[in-house]
């Protein structure tokens, strides 16, 4: 999550960093509601694109004070080539900075040792967010239920959320919006409005692929598989993660029982509860080494994925049908 010295009055420039463009932007929507009232934004915020921006048009607007609005916020999104291109004419402003022009810029990624870095930590607030801990994801949904939507959800409705979503701060979120919105005026999210819900959503979701690939039915895998694709325009971007939260939890799960631990004790304390029976009869097809590569297989895909290099789709079915083979000859 987001650490940020807590100033007393405002800086001339902010810098949310973080690899979760979700989390950073937002972070980034909350500061710049603090900075400037939204009902002031249509006067005082000016959003530029950084690819098609000047370092100087930045600059310009910068010292140009806002019609109607005690100060401008100027906020570029996705700013990391601007900065890396425009480091030193940035620093040289911030050396005397427009009294009431405020720059807000998020980036992936800003090394702190840069003289830049360096800059914006001593002129202003560089915020860097992390994604939330194991531990902080158990309770992020019924945190964002609550700060987001005004509604409550109890632990273990946050479990069975994740169970459905997956740990992506985002897609928890997504889950959560469509309850809130399910729910209507009940101001409390339950077990079975997850289920309703996000169950009915998930008919050819990752754990009836997964299903089908225990079982050893490959040609069942790949057509749940792409109907998946299919009903759900993100999933393409969303599956790998996806399918590495549940394969992480069959590796968590299968090394218990390896050590004795029963299946209900794992299912408890790894808190699987959709389908918890259908989930470890389909674990028994699996040797731990299979699931590990499997894990390590995703890891690939997605490193591939983000460098250019993979096609999700093609890869994920081809992993798919290896997977189900294997089992299938057991």
């Amino acid at each position: 999550m987001a650490k940020a010295q807590t100033k007393t009055k405002l800086s001339p420039v902010y810098a949310v960093v973080g690899k979760d463009s979700f989390l950073v932007n937002k972070d980034c929507d909350k500061l710049v509601n603090s900075l400037i009232p939204p009902e002031s934004q249509e006067m005082g915020l000016v959003v530029l694109d950084p690819d098609k921006t000047q370092a100087s048009e930045v600059l310009d607007e910068l010292r140009t004070p806002a019609f109607l609005a005690d100060r401008k916020v100027v906020l570029i999104r996705q700013a990391d080539n601007f900065i890396s291109s425009n480091s030193e004419l940035l620093i040289k402003y911030l050396d005397s900075p427009a009294s009431k022009g405020i720059l807000v810029l998020t980036a992936s990624a800003l090394r702190s040792n840069t003289r830049i870095a360096k800059k914006i930590k001593s002129a202003g607030d560089l915020r860097q967010v992390s994604k939330p801990s194991f531990k902080e994801i158990v309770s992020y949904p019924s945190e964002y239920a609550k700060a987001n939507c005004g509604k409550k959800l109890s632990a273990a409705t946050g479990r069975l959320i994740i169970e459905f979503a997956g740990e992506e701060p985002q897609m928890i979120a997504n889950e959560v919006e469509k309850l809130a919105v399910y729910t209507g005026d009940r101001d409390t999210i339950t077990d079975q409005d997850v289920e309703a819900l996000c169950g009915a959503n998930r008919t050819f979701g990752v754990f009836n692929v997964i299903d089908a690939m225990s079982s050893g039915q490959a040609g069942q895998a790949v057509s749940r598989l792409r109907n998946l694709f299919a009903s759900d325009k993100d999933a393409e971007y969303t599956a790998v993660g996806a399918f590495a939260f549940h394969f992480r939890r069959m590796f968590k799960a299968k090394a218990m029982l390896g050590k004795g631990e029963s299946e209900a004790g794992a299912g408890q304390a790894l808190g699987i509860r959709y389908k918890r029976q259908e989930f470890f009869r389909g674990l028994r097809n699996w040797p731990l080494v299979n699931i590990a590569e499997v894990i390590q297989a995703l890891r690939r895909i997605d490193y591939q994925s983000k460098t250019g290099q993979a096609r999700v789709k093609v890869e994920i079915e081809q992993l798919v049908v290896k997977a189900a083979s294997r089992n299938r000859k057991r």
